[in-house]
């Protein structure tokens, strides 16, 4: 009898066993058809380059800093109206960053970059609108520099000067060789920038006293002491002036023409014809070549600094002055 019994209990909780293990299994199936699909959270954002340096041609304070990839900067400039505002046309083009600077942070300049440009080339342009030259009381010239980003999160210094102006104009002239508006790839680039820093440091390695500009080693992009980046820089933006003044041209103009005659290390008013020139650029050079080698005359002694040095060396032209005191 108790095992008859015990058979049936069996069979009555395997019925039920099996009939738990079904609702369950159904409830399971009904939940996973109705249950939303989870959505991935949104990846980490790169953490920004931050790239800050002096602007200088004498310490610059003032104006806009863009920032450009190597593509952005081609179709940056091809925009550029040369009659027209410069400022507007590069606030239209497709920037990366933009910095409008505060004139109470003086020569320095700092800009955070989004991580996802890093280990890219980036093109720092500087506007020289609403900008004042600490050194001569005027406005500066436009300005360039270029630089490799590092990885994301780093903090580089990026000079924009004199000398890495003309050293990115020379850049930016060999980036797209085959007109199609796609630049050369990352170690072409690399490649163009040694071998125009190289260059331009050899054209402008000595001051018109024929003093050394900067020490052996001197990188005019990344030098941390702002003294002798000012320096460097500003003995090109004395010939700029002195230049500007003698011809009657633009401080862009004359920037040109000192970027294009550096390309072969030497101001000798001789560019190379790979860059193939125009005829107003070769005769602009060779004017400034002239100039510069009548500022470096073993019989001048001293040259007037600050405002006066933009007439010193047209006065030594014009009027045979030897020494200007």
């Amino acid at each position: 009898m108790n095992s008859l019994y015990c058979l049936r209990c069996s069979r009555r909780s395997y019925g039920l066993l099996l009939t738990v293990i079904l609702v369950i299994g159904l409830g399971a199936c009904s939940s996973s058809g109705n249950a939303p699909i989870a959505t991935p959270p949104p990846p980490t954002p790169l953490a920004a380059v931050t790239v800050s340096g002096v602007v200088t041609d004498g310490p610059v304070v003032g104006g806009t800093v863009f920032v450009f990839t190597a593509d952005q900067v081609l179709a940056a400039f091809a925009g550029i109206d040369p009659d027209g505002d410069r400022l507007a046309d590069l606030i239209a083009a497709d920037s990366i960053a933009t910095l409008t600077r505060d004139p109470a942070d003086g020569d320095q300049y700092s800009i955070s970059i989004p991580g996802e440009f890093a280990n890219t080339a980036a093109f720092m342009i500087f506007d020289n609108t609403d900008a004042e030259d600490d050194a001569y009381g005027d406005t500066p010239p436009n300005l360039e520099s270029v630089a490799i980003l590092g990885v994301p999160g780093i903090s580089q210094r990026v000079n924009l000067s004199m000398q890495t102006t003309l050293v990115t104009q020379l850049v930016r002239g060999q980036l797209d060789p085959d007109g199609d508006g796609t630049s050369i790839d990352l170690p072409e680039i690399q490649t163009e920038m040694e071998n125009a820093s190289a260059n331009v440091l050899s054209a402008f390695a000595k001051d018109s006293l024929g003093r050394d500009l900067y020490p052996a080693g001197f990188d005019p992009f990344t030098d941390l002491d702002d003294d002798t980046v000012h320096q460097a820089s500003g003995a090109i933006g004395f010939l700029m002036r002195t230049a500007a003044h003698a011809e009657d041209l633009s401080y862009d103009e004359i920037v040109a023409a000192l970027a294009a005659d550096a390309a072969d290390g030497d101001i000798d008013g001789a560019i190379p014809v790979d860059l193939e020139p125009t005829p107003e650029l070769e005769s602009i050079a060779v004017a400034v070549a002239d100039i510069e080698s009548a500022g470096s005359d073993d019989d001048i002694a001293i040259f007037a600094v600050g405002p006066c040095s933009s007439a010193a060396v047209s006065m030594r032209q014009a009027c045979a002055v030897d020494v200007i005191d």
